[in-house]
């Protein structure tokens, strides 16, 4: 009879453990749906890239295929932002909405111009958009890029590398993942890279540039 008690009483506490443990992982699975939801709310759909837990697959890198000024207008990031919000290109993150696919724009006099953040996946690369997108704008098909373009995009394409520890192997042309000229004949992305690399050594913890050994 004592040890039918006993037996009673063990299976009711391990049918309690049971229940507390059932309670909790009900419990938690809310709280992380709720979580979910708030950040999907605050930050948009691509919201766990933003965590930083999604390291970028490499930079590629595009040139606008247009002349420098366009309907009289100087072609930059707002510029090519209405362009593909033409195109019905978007990603939200909180109120704004971004159109433009590239994360950079480079443009002619060396300015460097914030596109999409980031964290946040491209729309420049089918298959691809996992990578961080470079726009040069002109046409290097035609023309080389001015100096100021080239070593402006260096400079880039080396914080980057720094940054998210790439490999001369992960800077791509944009044809060379997928059937198109881009960037253009007078744009050696390979040059590009190494030149890169060579600089990312320099580059310090603050971002700054480490000259003969010394800041």
């Amino acid at each position: 009879m004592a040890r039918y008690r006993q037996s009673r009483q063990h299976n009711a506490a391990a049918g309690g453990e049971t229940g507390v443990l059932a309670a909790t992982v009900l419990l938690l699975a809310a709280l992380g749906t709720i979580a979910v939801g708030g950040l999907q709310m605050r930050w948009g759909p691509a919201w766990y890239y933003r965590l930083g837990v999604v390291r970028p697959a490499g930079i590629v890198i595009h040139h606008s295929a247009t002349d420098e000024v366009v309907k009289g207008r100087h072609v930059n990031a707002q510029v090519i932002d209405r362009w593909h919000a033409d195109q019905g290109w978007g990603m939200s993150s909180g109120q704004r909405v971004y159109h433009i696919g590239y994360h950079y724009v480079v443009l002619p006099d060396g300015t460097i111009q914030q596109g999409r953040p980031e964290w946040m996946p491209g729309a420049h690369t089918a298959g691809h958009n996992n990578t961080i997108g470079i726009c040069l704008v002109g046409n290097f098909e035609r023309r080389r890029p001015s100096r100021a373009q080239l070593q402006a995009t260096i400079k880039l394409v080396a914080r980057l590398m720094k940054k998210y520890h790439f490999t001369v192997n992960e800077v791509y042309g944009h044809r060379d993942l997928a059937a198109t000229a881009c960037p253009g004949r007078y744009v050696d992305v390979k040059a590009i890279a190494r030149q890169a690399a060579k600089l990312a050594k320099r580059i310090d913890g603050n971002g700054a540039v480490r000259r003969g050994g010394r800041r």
